[in-house]
């Protein structure tokens, strides 16, 4: 088999592993209820934020990099599988046994690719880098926006009492991204209230989102 060959082939397993992050499912429901998205879903909505937001950013980042790092970031749930955030006990080890599903479904890389995969997924992981922190904060308000099309009746109690809130410091990294993060907790907010459902809320996010519509 030629040098050619053998890197399609390795392609190709990679494909065949990576394919399954389509049927990685997550806890946020579809806006027409019908099923829950895929970590296949949520890793292709990150990459269309990103390029709405980049144009808005004042702060200078790599665009492709960004990119990059949101369409591969989750890439090693396809054997790993999906965690919430407030499942401590399924979180325990959660990197590890992230690093150990990824260097296995890209295995049969080219090198530089491979090389390219793993360093992106280890700067998202480290949130150092002004990419890996914007990837971040796209990554979580994805989140509460697919939450808030959907019907309130598929929310889980963490979707209430941390979900919304959760890294909400992420978004001080520029201007855009905290007014917009500030209006998407108001429309969560707002979405609670119409639903009856302010119990839920710690009493400090209650406090901070006073104003919301009804």
């Amino acid at each position: 088999m030629s040098e050619k060959s053998k890197k399609i082939s390795g392609i190709l397993k990679t494909f065949k592993k990576a394919e399954k992050l389509k049927s990685v499912l997550r806890c946020a429901y579809t806006s027409d209820g019908k099923r829950k998205e895929s970590s296949a879903d949520h890793s292709w909505m990150l990459a269309l934020l990103a390029v709405i937001f980049l144009p808005e950013l004042k702060i200078k980042v790599n665009h492709l990099k960004v990119l990059k790092m949101l369409i591969t970031h989750d890439l090693a749930e396809a054997i790993a599988g999906d965690s919430y955030p407030w499942d401590k006990q399924k979180r325990i080890g959660k990197h590890e046994r992230e690093e150990r599903a990824l260097r296995e479904i890209i295995s049969t890389l080219p090198f530089q690719s491979r090389k390219e995969i793993m360093e992106l997924w280890q700067e998202f992981e480290r949130k150092k880098t002004k990419e890996s922190r914007f990837a971040h904060a796209i990554d979580k308000v994805e989140v509460i926006l697919q939450h808030n099309v959907a019907d309130i009746k598929t929310w889980l109690n963490g979707d209430f009492d941390l979900n919304p809130y959760w890294k909400d410091e992420y978004y001080n990294l520029d201007p855009f991204l905290r007014k917009f993060k500030d209006q998407v907790n108001s429309e969560t907010m707002a979405k609670i209230a119409r639903a009856g459902k302010l119990s839920k809320v710690k009493p400090e996010h209650l406090k901070r989102y006073q104003r919301w519509e009804k």
